[in-house]
């Protein structure tokens, strides 16, 4: 359950509000995933890892 909701977040932050950086993306993410379980009536106790990299037009890491 917490990886669609995840996986959607990630989707939303690069499509909807059109994020690039990694850590804008990820605070997006942790922001959209939070306000989705907000809404919940189910007290939610999981969590989850996630990280991120990008990569240039060379496929050289970002840093």
């Amino acid at each position: 359950m917490i990886s669609v909701v995840c996986s959607n977040a990630l989707n939303r932050a690069v499509l909807e509000f059109g994020l690039r950086e990694p850590g804008e993306i990820l605070d997006k993410t942790r922001e959209l995933v939070l306000t989705t379980f907000a809404k919940s009536d189910k007290d939610v106790k999981d969590g989850m890892d996630i990280s991120l990299c990008a990569f240039d037009k060379r496929n050289k890491l970002i840093t």
